[in-house]
């Protein structure tokens, strides 16, 4: 941001971190005003005279599964799956995981009858 534009560009950056700090504002909302804090940094982070660096932070998925996502994206698989466990044990009435009790599986073995070779009588 050069000296001309800065004031202008800044305010309109920070109305979007207000909206976003509202009571009730949406997701949109927040992810808008992430980025915007995100460009902030940035020029804050800048030398005088230098361009302004990329932000080395990915970009703010736009919906809450895009966000769950890309936290897990990097996690190891055993943490997640005993996060998972965790979050199905706590909805389970009595907080354990407890199996339905099963009556045990009996199969009837039924012989199959083999054909006769032809000119055998019984």
């Amino acid at each position: 941001m050069s000296g001309t534009d800065a004031k202008p560009q800044s305010d309109a950056l920070v109305e979007v971190i207000r909206q976003a700090l509202a009571e009730g504002a949406s997701v949109e909302a927040r992810a808008s005003a992430a980025d915007a804090c995100r460009t902030l940094l940035a020029v804050f982070q800048a030398d005088e005279g230098q361009p302004l660096a990329a932000s080395t932070l990915p970009p703010s998925p736009r919906s809450p599964v895009a966000a769950v996502a890309q936290q897990l994206r990097g996690a190891p698989p055993n943490l997640v799956l005993d996060a998972v466990i965790g979050q199905l044990r706590a909805l389970s009435p009595d907080g354990e995981a407890s199996a339905p009790a099963a009556e045990p599986l009996h199969i009837p073995f039924v012989p199959i009858p083999t054909p006769k070779p032809k000119g055998q009588t019984p």
